[in-house]
């Protein structure tokens, strides 16, 4: 079977560097949205859904925040699914977010080359 079969239509593929870029974009745009939410003066977001009822939420919860989130980058949908574990199971949240990110930063740098 052709692997041009296997991909959907408007599937498309990156490699290189510009995937590697696409996935620092994502890591990055994910870290700015959450970050202001840690810490003792960790600061609230608006979320509004899209739905027919429009639901308002008020949440300072990444794992809420990160849910809400519609995703098209391959690696940050990884990364959300790994941290939305993380700030469920962690009690230690500002700690672990930025040894985190290094660490996915690392992996992407190292694998994708």
């Amino acid at each position: 079977m052709a692997i041009d079969k296997i991909l959907k239509d408007e599937a498309s593929e990156e490699k290189g560097e510009r995937a590697r870029m696409a996935s620092f974009v994502g890591a990055m745009a994910i870290s700015d949205l959450v970050k202001t939410t840690l810490g003792p003066k960790g600061m609230d977001k608006i979320l509004q859904s899209t739905g027919r009822g429009r639901e308002v939420t008020v949440t300072n919860d990444g794992a809420t925040i990160l849910k809400s989130l519609h995703i098209d980058n391959p690696a940050a949908k990884v990364l959300v699914g790994i941290l939305i574990l993380l700030f469920l199971f962690s009690n230690i949240k500002p700690f672990f977010f930025p040894m985190f990110f290094f660490f996915f930063m690392t992996i992407n740098n190292f694998f994708c080359w």
